[in-house]
């Protein structure tokens, strides 16, 4: 399998696990709309009209338990085959998620000598402010 569709499926599996159990039963209006939550409905959209068999089987043990990291990981396999088999699937899921500013956001004041901050960006700006020195080491 393609590290492409490794990537989408893997993202797609940390935007919908959470959500899983809203999903499968049928109840998408009751989230949110967060940009995370608007990402899912978008994925959801795509995905559950072609979400059959052992994918479906799979997306259902995790809505069942959604702690379980060995049931996450077989919906994984069963995301990476499902878009494997439907590339103009993992092409929208990709456009949906490459336009997506769903990031988490971190928000974190350090104060003292030797303080780190890590994070990811995802599309948006960064905003920093240094009082002092400042070392960058890449």
């Amino acid at each position: 399998m393609s590290s492409h569709i490794t990537n989408i499926a893997l993202a797609e599996k940390a935007h919908l696990a959470p959500y899983l159990p809203v999903l499968m039963s049928g109840a998408v209006t009751q989230i949110g709309k967060s940009g995370v939550e608007i990402v899912v409905k978008q994925i959801w959209e795509k995905l559950e009209p072609v979400l059959k068999g052992d994918a479906r089987t799979a997306a259902e043990q995790v809505a069942a338990k959604s702690e379980s990291e060995p049931r996450k990981a077989v919906f994984l396999e069963e995301l990476e085959t499902l878009l494997n088999e439907n590339p103009d699937l993992a092409k929208a899921i990709a456009k949906i998620m490459a336009g997506s500013n769903s990031g988490t956001p971190i928000n974190q004041l350090s104060t003292g000598d030797g303080v780190q901050t890590i994070g990811q960006v995802l599309g948006g700006k960064v905003f920093g402010n240094v009082a002092g020195n400042l070392t960058i080491h890449e």
